[in-house]
């Protein structure tokens, strides 16, 4: 049996989950929280509950596939050396200070990875989400982009 788990973290974050290529259950989070538009963050509420529809948890799912929308800063490696400084050093600090992780924009790294030659594929670090989210540690993850810029901005 394949158990794949579709994951949009955008402005209209949703999870739709497919058992053996068919569809099982799909939500928007805004469905669940009650709020209109609840999105750029994981959804939490809706993928719970499309696996929850389906008699499954977390460590059923074989294959994650993701939009590049917002995740935690944690989530990604930076292109550069400098770059990946300031997200360790920001990230301590708001540690410290008691502040929520820093969510960033997928795309925005996605620019990043353009401008320095790098697929942002290879920036996603898939073993952090996946445990960081409480998936099984072999579940793969597929990240999915639309429209990825080129080099040359077209």
């Amino acid at each position: 049996m394949s158990i794949v788990l579709g994951i949009s973290s955008s402005h209209d974050a949703s999870a739709a989950l497919f058992v053996d290529g068919e569809l099982v259950a799909a939500i928007a989070e805004e469905r669940l929280s009650r709020i209109k538009c609840d999105g750029s963050k994981m959804p939490q509420l809706a993928i719970d509950a499309v696996l929850e529809m389906a008699g499954l948890t977390r460590h059923d799912v074989d294959i994650i596939a993701l939009t590049l929308g917002m995740f935690p800063e944690t989530y990604f490696r930076r292109p550069g050396t400098l770059k990946q400084m300031e997200r360790k050093i920001s990230g301590l600090s708001r540690k410290l200070s008691g502040k929520p992780q820093k969510l960033i924009w997928g795309a925005s790294v996605q620019k990043e990875a353009v401008a320095c030659g790098i697929d942002i594929r290879r920036l996603f670090q898939d073993d952090i989400f996946v445990e960081s989210e409480g998936f099984r540690a072999d579940a793969r993850v597929r990240e999915h982009l639309h429209n990825p810029p080129t080099q040359s901005g077209r």
